[in-house]
């Protein structure tokens, strides 16, 4: 039976970082560790988010074997456990910003990612962001912050620049969420547990004491 490859945060670029955050150009995302066995010009899932950015050129990116075309200054998110696989052919240049789960947790506001429907609810909205205003400002501000030795609050620095673009990223799509203020470590632990255990059980009040919470929430 085929096993679809998974790739690792730790070994999708040639840094590791253990803040769960990296900007990674496009070509180093072409040329994994030689340890490596994953080919990023075929289909595998990710086990991170991934935010891809078309600085010059034109390629085709597909995900969960759906194609989109790309130009210059457009913006592809990918969510964590999707599948998707780089254009081997085509002539580009760009980036990969590439953060965890745990990197959302730890260091986007409640109200920042109540508003960012594509981090949790994927299938609402294409994540193809078209002609994105100066994305180059956004690499620029990013790289530089991201190099300054700036103590404990660089991630939360890092973090609050990458939310404000995703912000404005969802103003872009068609469905924007209303704030909510839950628990969204309760979610995703609940649905990484759905992930791993779907195929034992699909009963919602056995989650709910994994989670020690009740059915109804």
């Amino acid at each position: 039976m085929y096993m679809l490859p998974i790739t690792q945060f730790e070994t999708a670029g040639y840094e590791k970082k253990e803040i769960g955050f990296q900007l990674v150009e496009m070509k180093d995302l072409f040329n994994p560790r030689p340890s490596s066995k994953q080919n990023p010009f075929q289909p595998h899932q990710i086990n991170f988010y991934a935010l891809l950015i078309l600085i010059e050129g034109e390629m085709n990116h597909e995900v969960d074997f759906v194609e989109y075309r790309m130009v210059k200054g457009d913006c592809l998110f990918i969510c964590k456990e999707q599948i998707h696989k780089f254009d081997k052919s085509g002539n580009y240049d760009g980036y990969g910003i590439i953060f965890t789960e745990e990197f959302v947790l730890k260091h986007f506001s409640t109200s920042a990612f109540s508003k960012i429907s594509f981090l949790s609810n994927f299938h609402l909205n294409p994540s193809l962001f078209k002609n994105f205003g100066d994305i180059r400002i956004f690499i620029r501000t990013l790289k530089r912050e991201f190099s300054l030795e700036l103590g404990n609050v660089k991630n939360d620095i890092v973090a609050s620049i990458l939310a404000v673009f995703l912000l404005k990223a969802q103003l872009h799509t068609s469905h924007v969420l209303k704030s909510y203020n839950g628990d969204y470590s309760t979610f995703f632990k609940f649905k990484n547990l759905v992930s791993s255990n779907y195929a034992q059980t699909r009963k919602a009040s056995e989650y709910a004491n994994f989670l020690n919470t009740t059915y109804t929430q």
